[in-house]
């Protein structure tokens, strides 16, 4: 069995640019959310994801991932040798989740580096379908693959971690619902940034069957974390 395992990319959106995604996503005069907790909460849709694959738009879709894929390349080789293993597709489908909620600067600049050439409702049923369509791939112990016997194990985990207190709006909430079967994590940066840390590390260790342990180092979080988006994949397969 050989094991492939990319190292999860993690971005940690400053306050400036998230005060730009918030603004378009949250509706301030609803004060409405989970309760104060050093815990995890979850923001999340009454909805249940979209399972009717609709397959449409993928040619495009695929198309922007090669794209981004060939100027992630030659973006890392400019600075120096080796050898890379990234997954644009996990890059574009974690910056999706955030591409709902943004509008406006942050909206224009976020397709043009990821490049999503979809309409925003385009773009998010076609992830969707992808995922699903991957996700069907995945094939328990016993079954024959190739040449060789064994399980095919593909987990592209994805979550978005809000501080507590932001009170997201239903349509948003819906979109990542209905096209990435998630919600919004909320954890309390403001007084409990340490908890927070290590409940999103322990939430990244799990899904990738304890290969990514302690993502995020000790002080990458604290009181001024607005939001982290974190992107780990996991592959296991003959």
């Amino acid at each position: 069995m050989s094991r492939y395992l990319t190292r999860s990319c993690l971005f940690r959106l400053g306050i400036p640019a998230v005060a730009l995604l918030v603004a378009s996503c949250v509706d301030v005069s609803d004060t409405t959310g989970p309760g104060e907790s050093s815990g995890s909460a979850v923001y999340d849709s009454d909805l249940e994801r979209d399972r009717t694959h609709d397959a449409s738009d993928l040619e495009e879709l695929v198309r922007g991932n090669h794209e981004l894929a060939l100027n992630l390349y030659h973006t890392l080789t400019e600075e120096e040798e080796g050898n890379y293993l990234i997954s644009p597709l996990c890059i574009r489908m974690a910056f999706g989740m955030v591409y709902g909620g943004a509008r406006g600067e942050t909206e224009e600049q976020i397709a043009e580096v990821l490049r999503f050439i979809l309409t925003q409702d385009d773009l998010h049923a076609a992830f969707n379908a992808l995922d699903l369509a991957l996700q069907e791939r995945n094939l328990p112990p016993g079954v024959v693959w190739g040449e060789e016997q064994g399980p095919v194990e593909l987990c592209i985990a994805n979550s978005l971690w809000g501080r507590i207190g932001y009170p997201f709006i239903d349509q948003y909430l819906d979109l990542l619902a209905l096209n990435y079967g998630c919600g919004v994590r909320a954890v309390d940066f403001l007084n409990a940034w340490e908890e927070a840390r290590e409940t999103i590390n322990l939430w990244v260790e799990d899904q990738t069957q304890e290969r990514i342990k302690d993502l995020l180092p000790t002080g990458s979080v604290d009181s001024s974390t607005v939001a982290v988006l974190t992107n780990a994949l996991y592959l296991k397969a003959p």
